[in-house]
């Protein structure tokens, strides 16, 4: 498993954004300068989830989802970047997505 994959919080499962070919786009040390949001307000080893198969009969106690939706901040944005949610708790609604919701709070 290469950095990137494991910055995405994806273990050993597939990293879209390296299926895409976007892994030396997004890369923190390329001259673009991307940064994940998310890690940079919950480093490693901290799992960080996005998505819950809609097989797993009790989702919320196994825990066992992958982070399929990303914030990329620009060089000039990582400064503002301030808060982080994973609305997780959407999960559990009625009819919902396997999806819940990301959002970053930015100071500008």
């Amino acid at each position: 498993m290469n950095a990137h994959a494991r910055r995405c919080g994806l273990g050993l499962g597939l990293c879209l954004c390296l299926g895409l070919g976007l892994g030396p786009v997004l890369a923190q040390d390329t001259p673009l300068g991307w940064t994940d949001a998310a890690r940079t307000l919950r480093p490693e080893p901290e799992k960080l989830y996005s998505w819950w198969s809609y097989r797993a009969q009790d989702w919320s106690a196994t825990n066992k989802g992958r982070r399929l939706d990303h914030i990329w901040l620009s060089d000039a944005l990582k400064p503002t970047l301030r808060d982080l949610t994973f609305l997780r708790e959407a999960r559990g609604w009625e009819r919902p997505s396997d999806h819940v919701p990301v959002t970053v709070t930015l100071d500008l």
